[in-house]
């Protein structure tokens, strides 16, 4: 039998309705309207696209035709979030394809059909929403706040401890300086080498939170690290059954409100990923249209795929044959800076209105990357320079990059004291806090490390990047503690159990203060046990790295049990 292929107008309406239906996606789903100056830049790409591609489909060869199909069929694939880790379904998809295009033009009608309906369906039904702005719940049914004194815990989210600053170029020690003079001046005890056992978040938090110090990755996570839901806090429980009403303020990230057993009084919610704070952003109109057509091309598993091909192979091997490669700028679609600096002003009249009988629990993502604040607060002009803490590939950063990074991130983190030191300010001077319970803390180091610590990575680590992992800010002020700054190598885990236990009034079973930390897991996937590694394996570790201050030595025992 004689396959012919005949040149038909659906194939030119096929690639047309192929690449409307992630468009229409995206621009629904992150709220955005269709028709805006900031979106023209991703209009002109899609359109000339489209164009390009239904040439080709309509007046090349039957085989082209076939090929450029294929291609925008599985770019249409790539776009679809449910479809993004299905790989082998969608190779096994595109060969089929191949082969029904092959015999019959009929396939044809068919895709033309079925994108069609995909369009309309984007068009007509719900495609689910980016948080855009902020989702605040206050619940009527939460226990009415008692007298007890105020408990306030604010993590700054890659907030990197006083002394783990780097201090190696001018920025570095006059922040580290500044960051003790300004929690000095606020009456709070700073503990300067503070450390957390974790360099990410989702194990960070949820295991002081519940006073642990798990070895399991996202052990507080039943979904794992795709529905970053936690399922227990017993610091929550424990400050609920106390009289205390828990009030949180988190980001679009970490779901702390849906902890077991717990009645929240307030949830309030910001994004992370709300492109509509580049409308508000004094930089130029096409810088925002560059950050919404990167923004656009990030949802696609191809584009990822080529970015983590470029930065682990492509770019490695020129550099290793002398071939300097830039690197790949358009890697970063999280937008959580603008929306976390705004979060100071409802958490300070949120303790005005309540300065007694709750327990507040901030999380702000802040100074985490990207970068796009400077020291005063004003807006990076070019998003190209609002970087994250590493770059893309086996080395997280070369020592002019590290450089380069610290710059812009010791700059917003000068910021975050302009809306923290306000609100410590004002509120002391009403009073609110005479009798508090504070911390203010980070939850890991900046990150911002020459080597990965990441299992597999053991040989490799050095000290330097114990402290740019590792360090973080702990700073407590309580009706009974005195300004200081205590030098002691302490994690945040135990300091939090003890600060936590004079808050309730009651000895509280918690992590203890031996010297170790755990590497994490390079694929954020797996749920398995992580690397314990002792502080003095870090290359060129000070010779005290594994010595216990003796004042800390008589402790609650760890509570070791698993979640």
């Amino acid at each position: 039998m004689k396959i012919t292929h005949s040149r038909t107008l659906l194939a030119p309406l096929l690639i047309v309705l192929l690449w409307l239906n992630p468009l229409i996606y995206f621009l629904k789903f992150n709220q955005i309207a269709f028709w805006h100056t900031d979106t023209m830049l991703l209009w002109g790409a899609v359109l000339a696209t489209i164009a390009v591609s239904a040439a080709v489909a309509y007046w090349g060869n039957w085989i082209c035709r076939i090929i450029i199909i294929t291609l925008s069929v599985g770019l249409t694939l790539s776009f679809m979030p449910n479809l993004s880790h299905m790989i082998w379904i969608k190779i096994i998809s595109l060969i089929v394809l191949i082969g029904l295009l092959w015999l019959t033009d009929n396939t044809i009608t068919v895709l033309t059909y079925i994108a069609g309906a995909l369009v309309l369906s984007s068009l007509l039904l719900s495609v689910g929403k980016q948080l855009v702005g902020v989702k605040d719940q206050i619940s009527t049914k939460a226990p009415k706040p008692g007298n007890h004194p105020l408990v306030l815990q604010i993590v700054l989210d890659e907030h990197i401890g006083a002394n783990g600053i780097p201090t190696d170029f001018p920025q570095g020690k006059v922040m580290q300086q500044f960051i003790k003079h300004f929690y000095l001046s606020h009456g709070f005890t700073l503990y300067a080498n503070a450390y957390s056992r974790y360099p990410r978040t989702y194990d960070s938090i949820p295991n002081m939170l519940n006073f642990t110090a798990s070895p399991q990755h996202t052990a507080y996570f039943p979904g794992g690290i795709h529905e970053l839901t936690l399922d227990k806090a017993k610091a929550f429980n424990i400050a609920q059954s106390k009289g205390y009403q828990i009030r949180v303020f988190q980001a679009y990230y970490i779901n702390y409100c849906r902890a077991n057993g717990i009645t929240f009084g307030r949830c309030y919610t910001y994004g992370t990923k709300d492109l509509q704070q580049i409308n508000d952003m004094p930089i130029s109109l096409w810088a925002k249209n560059n950050f919404i057509l990167k923004s656009f091309l990030l949802n696609s598993s191809w584009y990822q795929a080529w970015l983590d091909w470029y930065a682990n192979s492509v770019r490695p091997f020129a550099v290793d044959h002398g071939i300097n490669l830039p690197f790949w700028p358009w890697s970063l679609n999280q937008l959580s800076s603008p929306s976390a600096i705004k979060v100071f002003a409802p958490l300070t009249q949120d303790i005005e209105q309540h300065p007694r009988g709750v327990y507040i629990f901030a999380h702000v993502l802040f100074p985490h990357s990207p970068y796009v604040f400077t020291s005063d607060c004003h807006v990076v002009k070019s998003p190209d320079n609002w970087y994250t803490n590493y770059d893309e590939g086996p080395v997280g950063n070369s020592p002019e990059r590290r450089r380069l990074r610290y710059h812009y991130y010791l700059q917003q983190m000068r910021c975050a004291y302009q809306p923290l030191g306000h609100m410590l300010t004002m509120l002391d001077k009403e009073g609110l806090l005479s009798d508090a319970y504070i911390v203010v803390q980070g939850d890991h180091g900046s990150r911002i490390a020459e080597h990965g610590v990441v299992m597999s990575n053991e040989a490799n680590v050095t000290w330097q990047d114990f402290t740019d992992s590792y360090a973080a800010l702990f700073a407590e002020r309580t009706p009974h503690s005195k300004p200081g700054i205590i030098e002691d190598r302490l994690p945040i885990t135990y300091l939090y159990g003890q600060w936590f236990s004079e808050a309730m009034g009651q000895a509280i079973p918690h992590d203890d203060t031996a010297p170790y930390v755990y590497l994490t897991v390079r694929d954020t996937s797996q749920r398995i046990d992580m690397t314990h590694f002792s502080l003095n394996q870090f290359k060129n570790a000070p010779a005290d790295a594994n010595v216990v201050p003796t004042a800390a030595q008589a402790t609650p025992e760890l509570n070791t049990t698993k979640p």
